[in-house]
């Protein structure tokens, strides 16, 4: 997913939301806490857009992931196309790494999964959800671990 969370950014960055110098500032001086402390995401380098990373680790993205609208939301239109598809890709990734899953968060994460395609397919994006879903398949069931699938 760090490929089109690495698109989605910059995207954002093209439209001028903010820039990459305010969004490293906001990474780096977060109040982490706990588990995010220890998974604090790195700051993005500058040569991102060259070499199709954002750098860090799959916890430290994740983990970034999830503070986004914290460190950025502000400045994002609801509307914005990047911004939904990043949200989206947020809430998949928190449901497929919850501590545990019913049939019923399974079915609402193959729902999510099917829409973030969809979007990505009006966008005329690589098509990262039939990725997403395919590497997915495997553990769409219900677990019940204190590691969640990972």
């Amino acid at each position: 997913y760090t490929t089109l969370f690495r698109s989605c950014i910059r995207k954002m960055i093209r439209s001028k939301y903010f820039t990459l110098q305010y969004l490293n500032k906001g990474i780096a001086s977060f109040p982490y806490q706990h588990t995010d402390n220890v998974d604090r995401p790195q700051r993005i380098p500058k040569t991102y857009a060259k070499k199709n990373t954002i750098g860090g680790n799959g916890h430290e993205n994740a983990t970034l992931l999830r503070l986004l609208p914290l460190i950025i939301g502000d400045r994002i239109p609801e509307d914005d196309e990047a911004w939904t598809v990043l949200m989206d890709l947020k809430e998949i990734v928190e449901l497929v790494l919850s501590p545990k899953s019913t049939e019923e968060s399974i079915q609402y994460l193959q729902t999510k999964i099917q829409d973030h395609r969809q979007i990505l397919n009006r966008q005329n994006s690589h098509d990262h959800g039939w990725l997403l879903s395919s590497y997915l398949t495997p553990y769409l069931q219900p677990h019940d671990s204190e590691f969640g699938l990972w």
